[in-house]
């Protein structure tokens, strides 16, 4: 199993070390300072403070209780790779745009021309121009 070696006078500062209650050597962690056996297994940790570039660029952090899930911010579709990390890339893009009837705005979310709806503005409302 492992456990917690945290700092004296500042717990939540420190390691996690295998180790159970008959046997923990706090000395023997990497971790600087007074260091004491506190808890029976390793307290949650918040990845998305500890490393801010642990998602994609277009992604959020949510800590969960089991780690961290990556959610792409608005105007981002999520792609799922096999052989890699999953990324978000823009639902449409200034240059090459998406968009069939309207423009990519500066969320990357298509702006639809009046009488168009959808994500890439590609389904006609059939409302004869009127909003």
């Amino acid at each position: 199993g492992c456990g917690w070696c945290g700092r004296v006078g500042a717990f939540h500062q420190g390691t996690c070390v295998q180790g159970n209650f008959e046997a923990v050597d706090c000395a023997d962690s990497d971790f600087d300072g007074e260091l004491q056996w506190f808890y029976q297994k390793c307290p949650p940790v918040n990845e998305c403070e500890l490393d801010p570039d642990i998602c994609h660029e277009f992604a959020d952090c949510i800590d969960t209780p089991e780690g961290y899930k990556c959610v792409c911010k608005l105007g981002y579709s999520l792609v799922t790779v096999n052989d890699g990390p999953d990324y978000c890339t823009s639902e449409c893009t200034a240059s090459t745009s998406t968009c069939r009837h309207g423009i990519c705005n500066r969320y990357n979310v298509c702006e639809c021309d009046l009488g168009y709806t959808g994500i890439n503005c590609d389904e006609d409302c059939k409302c004869n121009l009127h909003s």
